[in-house]
């Protein structure tokens, strides 16, 4: 099993296919399988680093030391390990949050960003949101957690549209197909929503000199279409992209939007590179 000592943790990685080195940072409490929709297409032309950030999968998980900071101190981390100078890193909601850190703190690790689902700060509907969930998560009750989360990442049209899509992904949520790798421990999916609240780049944000591309979905109840906004207008080298009709989940629910969009910017960091 591939594992690297990263800040006195296992960090369990796996890569896939060959060309530029390609970072691949997973989201709140899900392991490095949720990339599922995008691996076939990117490693195609990128050489995948997907890892288990800490707290899920095969990964350490501790009880403390749960920020967008910390994780983006492992994600600096296995570069290294890994013997890899740089990368072009692309993360989805904290795991965006997660290279924005890594782009601020460590630019000369990071080629190019790609920020999916992303934030600068934790504004009041996104706080009252974690809140809840964080005292759903507390009654260890599962179902009630899945359920809250879908109400709350995917859109009323799309659920009312995709009612055995959702099933199959209230299955997966917060836990691998792989059964080798444990559900997600609540402690640690605590972390990661304290992660998610403690976030705070909006000063920081002018310091990233990479190109980065902004992909959010029109309709993304969690994440909205300010917030990227507001990433957009702070980073100079920036890009927005709008995907109509989707939620925070476009990169499971709509993953071929996705990853044209991704694609097409990712290949013209290529040539600039």
């Amino acid at each position: 099993m591939p594992i690297a000592k990263v800040n006195n943790l296992d960090i369990y990685y796996e890569l896939h296919g060959a060309g530029e080195p390609l970072l691949m940072i997973m989201g709140t409490g899900n392991d490095h399988t949720m990339w599922g929709g995008q691996l076939p297409a990117f490693s195609k032309e990128f050489q995948c680093i997907l890892y288990d950030n800490r707290g899920t999968g095969k990964s350490s998980k501790p009880e403390t030391g749960y920020s967008s900071g910390s994780m983006a101190d492992d994600a600096a981390g296995l570069l290294g390990a890994l013997g890899i100078a740089s990368a072009h890193v692309a993360g989805y909601s904290l795991g965006s949050v997660i290279a924005q850190e890594l782009a601020i703190e460590h630019p000369g690790k990071v080629r190019s960003l790609s920020l999916y689902s992303t934030w600068d700060r934790c504004h009041p509907h996104f706080r009252r949101r974690f809140e809840l969930q964080t005292e759903i998560a507390k009654l260890n009750r599962p179902d009630l957690l899945t359920a809250f989360a879908v109400l709350t990442l995917l859109s009323a049209k799309f659920i009312n549209a995709h009612e055995q899509e959702i099933r199959a992904f209230e299955k997966r949520l917060y836990a691998s197909d792989d059964p080798a790798a444990p559900r997600t421990p609540l402690h640690a999916l605590l972390g990661h929503y304290q992660a998610d609240i403690t976030h705070d780049s909006a000063d920081r944000l002018g310091q990233i000199e990479a190109p980065t591309l902004i992909v959010v979905g029109s309709d993304d109840p969690l994440t909205r279409l300010e917030y990227a906004q507001a990433v957009h207008h702070r980073i100079a080298r920036s890009e927005l992209v709008v995907v109509d009709d989707a939620d925070h989940m476009l990169l499971v629910m709509m993953p071929h939007r996705l990853n044209e969009v991704a694609l097409d910017f990712l290949r013209r960091q290529k040539v600039k590179n």
